[in-house]
């Protein structure tokens, strides 16, 4: 029988289940207490999609031999793709337990214990990562853990770990900046959030020794795909960037490609606004098209990047009387936080957004809008009004910009708690007094609504609202001024007329705070 054993494992190891499966039963009709060939029937049953026998085979093994660390092991990943999370993580700590050396029991026992944020979880984490320091693997998962228990500095510490240890960049970067923001570093935050966009979107006006791996080289799509509103945008900035001296006159050479390509671009739209070049067109500008060109970094400025003068603790008050949730603040900005944050706007190249039905731009945290003056103001916001934004971290932010000719943002929902949005286009750019701020409803998505409804569905929003007799409220354009509401509720851009050059482009910042129903 023992040879026969070893060709069922041989045959489980090169992946030939139903034959492992089949040698394993031979032995076990002879040999009753094999418990080698009852657990590994046990895996191998779970890994055909019968995991309630392979239960039953690993629980009997385990009861042959008790001290077998790694049939506990094997147990507890049967348990956790039967969902059993609880049984897993008992599984697993017995494993771990009887193999101290075992760090990946011991990760695979937290794992199973985080979803309940059980106190052990990073205790667990901690003792897989000390006995094998350098799996940058456990570090991460360790620094997941920490984040998902609100431990943000033990986050930031297990995910430096981590990257020094090698560990997948772009994701533990992501993490990691996430966790700085929790812990109000919002300089360090706004490093680590560079750090993740440059490998990408480098030009050689930007990082060049980064360039020639970033930008088509990394394969996205965002350097293959346009749209007209995009080109006229880039050679409206591009423009404004060579009239203020922040690019080289040889720019103009560049500038001239873009409008080549736009000239070509009349009804070429296959989805929303947006087409493919082809290869010859995505050449002529692929140093410079959705890459960073030029960055404007403010200068660090006095104490505080929201406007002292708001009477913050009466705002939070006004809030909480409003049946529908909605606020609005007015000069929610300081001048010098307000100034630099439209030179942040109108000369950096982040505007990488563009596939949106209305034609309007986009600027996102992860991938350039994440200056530290913008982290500065989600953080004081948090900081001036504690009732509202309670320990909710920053989930999202983006900048939209729009073409003074293209609608606004459609009837949506978002995902998240809180949606703080505010402008910052001077008032005289706004040619229709009264109106061209947003139009917020006084209805919360139904809880049970996924993503592509409450975010998408028109329809089905438009029917929602007047079925439940929604009433809106129209919150008028103003330059410096803030809309603070409830992230369920449905909210759109009111209609805008702006004027017809770049300066004057609409331009509202959007932050998002912490996940839906918290």
């Amino acid at each position: 029988m023992q040879l026969r054993l070893e060709a069922a494992l041989d045959d489980h190891r090169s992946g030939r289940l139903a034959e492992a499966i089949a040698g394993y039963r031979d032995v076990l009709a002879t040999e009753r207490e094999n418990a080698t060939a009852e657990a590994m029937l046990g895996v191998a049953l779970a890994q055909t999609g019968a995991p309630k026998e392979g239960l039953s085979r690993l629980r009997r093994a385990a009861a042959m031999v008790p001290e077998d660390p790694g049939l506990h092991e094997n147990l507890g990943a049967c348990l956790e793709q039967a969902s059993m999370r609880d049984a897993a993580g008992l599984a697993f700590l017995r494993s771990a337990a009887l193999a101290i050396g075992s760090g990946s029991a011991l990760a695979a026992a937290a794992a199973a214990r985080l979803d309940a944020k059980a106190p052990d979880t990073l205790r667990l984490l901690r003792r897989a990562t000390a006995v094998t320091p350098a799996e940058a693997k456990w570090w991460a998962a360790a620094g997941e853990a920490a984040l998902k228990l609100r431990l943000p500095d033990v986050a930031v510490s297990c995910f430096r770990r981590a990257l020094s240890l090698g560990f997948e960049r772009a994701h533990v970067l992501d993490r990691l900046a996430e966790s700085l923001l929790r812990i109000g570093e919002v300089e360090q935050a706004a490093a680590a959030y560079e750090a993740l966009m440059a490998p990408v979107r480098a030009s050689r006006w930007y990082r060049p020794e980064l360039s020639a791996g970033a930008g088509p080289a990394t394969g996205s799509d965002s350097f293959r795909v346009t749209s007209a509103p995009k080109l006229r945008h880039d050679i409206l900035q591009f423009e404004y960037l060579l009239e203020q001296g922040l690019l080289p006159p040889s720019f103009a050479g560049i500038v001239d490609r873009y409008r080549a390509l736009l000239a070509r671009s009349d009804g070429r739209a296959t989805d929303g606004p947006c087409f493919f070049m082809t290869e010859t067109e995505r050449r002529t500008i692929e140093d410079t098209y959705n890459r960073l060109v030029h960055l404007y970094r403010p200068k660090p400025f006095g104490p505080e990047a929201v406007n002292e003068a708001v009477d913050w603790r009466a705002a939070e008050q006004r809030y909480s009387g409003s049946e529908a949730g909605i606020l609005v603040i007015d000069d929610l900005l300081s001048a010098e936080a307000l100034a630099d944050l439209r030179r942040l706007c109108l000369e950096s190249t982040i505007w990488f957004d563009d596939r949106h039905l209305g034609g309007y731009l986009g600027a996102m945290l992860r991938d350039g809008f994440s200056a530290t003056l913008l982290l500065r103001i989600a953080d004081e916001l948090k900081r001036r009004m504690p009732e509202i934004f309670r320990d909710l971290p920053l989930a999202q932010m983006w900048a939209y910009k729009y073409d003074s000719r293209l609608e606004g943002t459609a009837l949506h929902a978002d995902s998240a708690a809180i949606n703080v949005n505010f402008w910052i286009t001077p008032d005289e750019a706004n040619l229709s007094e009264g109106r061209g701020g947003l139009v917020v409803f006084d209805r919360r998505a139904p809880a049970e609504w996924e993503f592509v409804k409450y975010n998408n569905d028109q329809p089905a929003i438009r029917r929602f609202l007047k079925e439940s007799g929604a009433r809106s409220v129209v919150v008028p354009y103003r330059c410096n001024r803030a809309v603070i509401f409830h992230s369920d509720l449905f909210h759109r851009t009111d209609d805008l007329t702006f004027k017809d050059d770049y300066a004057s482009r609409r331009i509202n910042v959007t932050m998002l705070f912490g996940g839906r129903g918290e």
